[in-house]
């Protein structure tokens, strides 16, 4: 973003088989401007006592009581064909896009309910994150948090917490990042995509640690304890 853009933040509640608890997914879109379900992240919505702004889907996850539901109380409705080029995350990124757009400015995205229980769903989650990492993009669930980092949007992020958890995992081939505040620190490390040099660091400065993304993009992912 540049100096002048004002940010309006985004939350996607996307659709995995295994949610974030919904204290979580609560709290998190209630800090947000703007709502979007992505198919069966209506159900999890609905379970934590949230009505999203919009719906977005092919229905094919949803069931047809969330449906109903999302019939009965989501303002905005995009339904989308089962055969199509994109996924309902994709979607839903594309129209949070839109909709702050159309508001003159620019998307923050928060992410929930993206990475459990599917394998490939989550491969796939990484790629659509990378494609918007032009974007501030934060991942957030249970006993973590995450952030993707570029230099044409998030370039960097503060790690606190002595002695937690702290992984970088490029998401693209030519990602040059450094470390700092870290137990292995990195200077400008040039990295190709899911290399696993910066898997399972350490939080080792009182003051808290940095990570920066000087090319490509990298995921930066804090675990709770």
């Amino acid at each position: 973003m540049g100096p002048g853009d004002v940010s309006f933040s985004v939350a996607v509640v996307a659709g995995s088989p295994e949610p974030c608890s919904r204290g979580l997914l609560a709290a998190c879109c209630a800090g947000a401007d703007y709502v979007v379900a992505a198919d069966r992240g209506a159900a999890w919505c609905r379970d934590a006592g949230v009505v999203p702004d919009a719906f977005v889907g092919d229905g094919d996850s949803a069931g047809p009581d969330v449906l109903a539901w999302v019939a009965s109380a989501v303002p905005e409705r995009v339904a989308l064909p089962c055969e199509k080029d994109m996924t309902d995350l994709e979607a839903a990124f594309a129209l949070g896009e839109a909709v702050a757009a159309a508001r003159g400015t620019v998307p923050a995205f928060t992410l929930l309910c993206a990475t459990g229980g599917r394998v490939d769903h989550g491969l796939g989650v990484l790629g659509v994150v990378r494609r918007h990492s032009g974007r501030p993009v934060a991942l957030v669930g249970d006993g973590w948090r995450g952030w993707v980092l570029s230099p044409e949007g998030m370039r960097s992020v503060r790690v606190e917490g002595r002695g937690r958890t702290v992984s970088a995992v490029p998401l693209a081939d030519g990602t040059c990042i450094s470390e700092r505040g870290l137990h292995w620190p990195l200077d400008h490390r040039w990295l190709d995509a899911l290399d696993d040099l910066g898997v399972s660091n350490v939080v080792e400065a009182a003051s808290g640690g940095e990570v920066e993304c000087h090319a490509g993009c990298c995921l930066v992912l804090l675990f709770e304890g």
